[in-house]
């Protein structure tokens, strides 16, 4: 956990509870140890990180740029100042009787852009692990597509919207109030990343994205990050449009899309790498080897991924959005739940845990966006 994370997840803990309890002192004691190692730095340590690149280790190994990041000197002097008086006043409040975190949210109504998890749980059922693991009462609903679930947000009459990569980046675009809290680890060796794929079987005679002209194509939905944005930009390098040069059908769930190629509904299917493997072949889908077994075919000699540069372009995992009528503290509030959040109650829907986010993480989607025409204002 690095610093800022260690600070805000020690406030949010004592601030949540009336009293100093163990968890809270555990929390504040890591936050402190956090700050104790930024005030050992010195400008040694800056001129190291000049020649390592920014989401470099000093082994040589690479983290995502959410997770960890060089600090320089000015950077370090005022986390060490603001991260100082932050833990004062945590302890200070989490001492007292009065909750740091005054909060005036109890019922939350979240809704997600599609309502199939990897494993084929329903997402609903999230709803009453948060319910278990909180004083808040969450009910969460799925849009009718992804669009649908977009409008009823900007309507107001949800307070979170758990969306992807690219509506995040269009509902940003048009309501720049808009705030990403947090986005979720999967359980890949990149747990803050994804992959697009489209899928064919072997036996389809398509051996790559060219061959794709005149077939079946099964899309996930116009709003989908892996499961349309990224299949039309790597489609428009080979010289296709996915409106115009195969026989798109919208499937509207990744589980559905991935089920489309499996009975022979279409030729080759665009889908998440979580509903599929990751790439050193770690993690592989519930679902997917569901369907594996059901249609009585291999992974390695039946089923192939025809983008052949698709781990050059990882994508950022989709944000949860709060709507801007969502108070600063009620925001911290929310934060404290998913971020305390235990790995029994996420473990079924294959989430290893949350982080927090930031907007600039998803300019690599705004650029996909550019590149294939997109205007993010119209939709």
């Amino acid at each position: 956990m690095d610093p800022i994370t260690a600070a805000i997840v020690a406030a949010l803990s004592a601030g949540a509870l009336s009293g100093l309890t163990d968890a809270a002192k555990t929390a504040i004691a890591d936050a402190y140890n956090k700050l104790k190692g930024l005030g050992s730095g010195s400008k040694k340590d800056e001129s190291v990180n000049k020649d390592r690149a920014p989401n470099q280790s000093s082994d040589g190994s690479h983290h995502s740029p959410v997770s960890h990041y060089p600090i320089s000197m000015s950077k370090r002097k005022f986390l060490l100042t603001t991260g100082t008086v932050g833990l004062a006043g945590i302890m200070f409040g989490a001492i007292g009787s009065e909750k740091i975190i005054h909060s005036r949210i109890s019922d939350i109504k979240m809704i997600f852009t599609h309502s199939d998890l990897p494993n084929g749980i329903d997402v609903k059922d999230l709803g009453e692990a948060l319910n278990r693991n909180s004083s808040l009462n969450f009910t969460i609903d799925a849009g009718h597509d992804y669009k649908d679930a977009i409008n009823q947000f900007v309507r107001g009459e949800h307070n979170l919207l758990w969306g992807t990569a690219f509506t995040y980046v269009l509902t940003s675009a048009k309501y720049p109030n808009i705030q990403p809290i947090l986005t979720y680890k999967n359980r890949t060796s990149e747990p803050l990343y994804y992959h697009s794929h489209i899928l064919t079987k072997t036996s389809s005679g398509i051996k790559s994205l060219r061959d794709l002209r005149e077939k079946r194509f099964s899309y996930v939905d116009e709003y989908s990050t892996s499961g349309y944005l990224y299949p039309r930009y790597f489609m428009q390098q080979y010289g296709l449009s996915i409106r115009n040069d195969v026989k798109p059908i919208k499937a509207g769930l990744h589980i559905k899309s991935l089920r489309n190629l499996f009975d022979g509904t279409v030729d080759a299917c665009a889908v998440a790498s979580q509903y599929y493997k990751s790439q050193d072949g770690t993690y592989i889908s519930e679902y997917y080897t569901r369907l594996l077994n059901e249609f009585y075919l291999d992974d390695k000699n039946d089923i192939v991924s025809i983008i052949p540069n698709t781990y050059d372009y990882p994508i950022p995992m989709g944000p949860i959005i709060a709507h801007q009528n969502i108070s600063e503290n009620d925001m911290l509030k929310l934060q404290n739940v998913f971020l305390l959040l235990d790995d029994n109650s996420r473990k079924p829907f294959e989430i290893s845990g949350f982080d927090l986010v930031t907007d600039s993480m998803y300019d690599s989607v705004r650029n996909i966006a550019y590149k294939v025409n997109i205007d993010l204002q119209k939709w």
